[in-house]
Order: structure tokens, then C-alpha cells, then sequence
């Protein structure tokens, strides 16, 4: 078994907590590993939901028999189903101090309709990423590392089984109908269906939703309310642009990333091919090694792109207060000076503090005279976890 990186112990010591991923990322595995003597209410469990969906209020009368005499951690599984429940846990929270709550789901549409502010500050927020490379080697029988990640799934169930392919159209077909298709009342599944392949397909690429939706066969407005709904299942995210620059005027529209590259890649038929044809697939993996390491590390760390209106682009941008950390990906095994041409360009913005990396699989770590650095794979994810890349 992976032993996960997460900050959940270190904030439980303090407040309550929100544990938010997509299916199958390893959310109740944890904090059963985690928490062995919490209170368990799991909302999938259908005794479970029928009680608390019949009587929310029913809750108060649990805990006050669970924990009448000492402090407790409560697990609600899947809160999710049952938004009303988050008004018992606030009122739970004020009136116990003494006890923590982790809530999870796998999606924040229902928290935020069914009240998730009404907490305000009381619980704290923690992702629930896939499988990341720093998790790998605490199970060393699994033999995996980050080319694994990269060309499989990050996601524990696809990555250890014999048959990945089998298992992501299972999970796929399984996210449309249970999560996607019931969160937004969803009539027309096909239509969506051939809309998430065309999304799926803009792995890692600047989104025009007019465009999107137009080689989707629906309007402009119906393809952002459906990536909004992507980002709001976690099944995606939306980059912004990084509009810093004051030379070149960047664009405004977003990039989009799946948020597992094997999911990707399968939903674009290309799941046997090589990963590093095409260096978006390494891009979008190294973008969900940022956005883990960023949540574990609980980093206040801003992640973007530039692309300017003459299509000079640099594939990610970090930026932690006044410091900032742009990214491009390469993959071919012969660079040459167009390589750098984005991140030459961002390095004549004077006004920016801006380190300039372009990593590849393929070289050897190296500075240039123009002082933008080449970097391994390798040497790029340790200095990510190690919390040197702002250094």
C-alpha cells in the first residue's frame, strides 16, 4: 500500500476539515489508515443515507451519544448527498469544541448549494489528488515511478491493475453516469458525451468555448457552463492566463487539463501510444505534481500560462507573492533555440522576478548563458518537492 502525502493530520489539529477528490483517488483508504477511532457515517451505505436524508437532525442526537463525555473525530463520507447535514455540523462545531470533522465528497456543486459558506473558515479545504511521484517509492513492491504515472494513470486502481485500459473505460463510463450526468441533471448524455471527448481532446490547450462548442455541436455558452461543471466534479481544471507582462498583452482565454493524463489519453484513443510524442501529455503530468505538491505543502501557489496575442507562449507559470517560476515542456531529444523562445521573451519583462526552467526527459540539467535553466524530469520533480523551485 502507497503511504499518501497530506497535510490532513497537521490541520486537524486545529479545525475541521473539507476532504475533496475525484472518485477512486484514495479518499476513504486514507482516512481509514489515518483516523482508526473516528465515528464512520458513510452516505453511500444505503441504511445510512436513508436515515439522515429522512431526519438530518438525527445527527446531533448521534454525536451526543458518541461523544458525550470525550472529544471525537467524525468521518461523514460522500456529504455531498446530503448538503442539508453541513447546518447540524456547523452548529455541531460552535457548540463542541472538542470535536473535528472530516467531511468528504467527490464534488462541491451540492456543498455550495446546500450551504458549504455557511461553515465560514470553521473547516478547512484539502484536495484529494492521484497518485503523485513522491508517494511511489513507500511501496516499493509495486515498482512504479513517475513514467508509470505518465503513461498509465495516476489513479491507484488503474495503475495496479493487469487490465488498465478495461479499468479506465470502466471509471469513465462510471464518472459520466454517477457523478457527472446525476450532478447536473444531464438529459442529453450523448451530446455531453461528444463534448467531453472534444474537451478531452484540448488536453493541456487554450480553450475558445465558441469553438469547443461548435466542433461539440452545442452553443459557446452551453460548453463553458459544461467546463465549469467539469472543474466543479473535479473531473478538470481551467488555467487562466498570467497577465503580468506589460511588453506583450497576453490572451485571456483559459488552458483546460483533464485531472489524471491516463484518463486523457484513453478518452483520446491514444492510450497505447508513445507519452512522449506529444509533449502535452508530459506537461499535464508535471501540472498534477504541481497542484499535489502545492496542496500538501499548503503553498499559496498561483498556477498559470502565458500566451500573448503573437502566440509566444510559456506552458505554466508559478507564482508565490512576487516570485515567480515559468515553465516550458519539451520532449523532443534535440533542442534548439526556438525551444526558448517564450521563455526568452518572458525574461525581458524587467519588472518580473522570474526563474526560467524548460525541462525534458531526454537531457541532462544544465544553465545557460541567458540564464535559463535546463532540467531533467527527474531533477525537476525532486526540486518541486523539495520546495526549491522558488530558491
Amino acid at each position: 500500500m502507497f503511504i499518501r502525502e497530506t497535510a490532513l493530520l497537521r490541520i486537524l489539529r486545529t479545525k475541521s476539515v473539507f476532504l475533496i477528490g475525484p472518485r477512486q483517488t484514495g479518499k476513504t483508504t486514507l482516512l481509514r489508515t489515518l483516523l482508526h477511532e473516528a465515528l464512520y457515517l458513510d452516505l453511500l451505505d444505503p441504511r445510512t443515507f436513508q436515515t439522515f436524508a429522512a431526519a438530518p437532525e438525527s445527527l446531533v442526537r448521534v454525536l451526543e451519544r458518541e461523544a458525550a463525555s470525550t472529544s471525537l473525530t467524525v468521518v461523514i463520507d460522500e456529504i455531498q448527498r446530503i448538503p442539508e447535514l453541513l447546518n447540524t455540523v456547523h452548529m455541531m462545531i460552535e457548540k463542541r469544541k472538542d470535536l473535528r470533522f472530516v467531511l468528504t465528497g467527490s464534488g462541491a456543486r451540492k456543498l455550495r448549494r446546500g450551504g458549504i459558506n455557511l461553515l465560514g473558515g470553521r473547516a478547512a479545504l484539502i484536495r484529494m489528488h492521484p497518485l503523485c511521484s513522491r508517494e511511489l517509492p513507500s511501496w516499493p513492491q509495486a515498482k512504479k515511478d513517475w513514467r508509470d504515472l505518465l503513461q498509465i494513470s495516476a489513479l491507484p486502481s488503474v495503475l495496479l491493475s493487469p487490465d488498465p485500459e478495461i479499468e479506465l473505460r470502466a471509471y469513465t463510463d462510471l464518472y459520466l453516469k454517477e457523478e457527472i450526468q446525476t450532478e447536473a441533471n444531464i438529459k442529453n448524455l450523448p451530446e455531453f458525451t461528444r463534448f467531453l471527448s472534444v474537451a478531452a481532446g484540448a488536453n493541456g490547450r487554450q480553450i475558445v468555448f465558441e469553438k469547443i462548442g461548435a466542433r461539440a455541436g452545442v452553443s459557446g455558452k452551453m460548453a463553458q457552463s459544461w467546463f465549469q461543471l467539469l472543474e466543479d466534479t473535479l473531473f478538470g481544471k481551467l488555467i487562466p492566463t498570467f497577465k503580468e507582462t506589460t511588453k506583450r498583452e497576453p490572451v485571456s482565454s483559459p488552458k483546460f487539463y483533464l485531472f489524471d493524463v491516463g484518463i486523457a489519453r484513453f478518452l483520446q484513443g491514444r492510450f497505447a501510444s508513445d507519452p512522449f510524442d506529444d509533449g502535452t501529455d508530459l506537461e499535464a503530468f508535471l501540472l498534477q505534481e504541481i497542484l499535489c505538491w502545492r496542496d500538501v505543502a499548503l503553498r499559496d501557489v498561483e498556477v498559470s500560462y502565458w500566451r500573448t496575442k503573437s502566440k509566444a507562449e510559456v506552458d505554466l507559470v508559478l507564482s508565490l507573492g512576487a516570485k515567480h517560476v515559468a515553465i516550458e515542456v519539451k520532449t523532443t531529444r534535440r533542442l534548439t533555440e526556438h525551444d526558448f523562445s517564450g521563455l526568452k521573451l518572458l525574461g525581458e519583462e524587467e519588472d518580473l522576478s522570474v526563474r526560467r526552467v524548460l525541462v525534458n526527459p531526454h537531457v541532462l540539467s544544465q544553465k545557460r548563458e541567458d540564464a535559463i535553466e535546463i532540467l531533467s524530469v527527474d531533477d525537476f520533480l525532486t526540486e518541486l518537492w523539495e520546495g526549491k523551485l522558488f530558491e
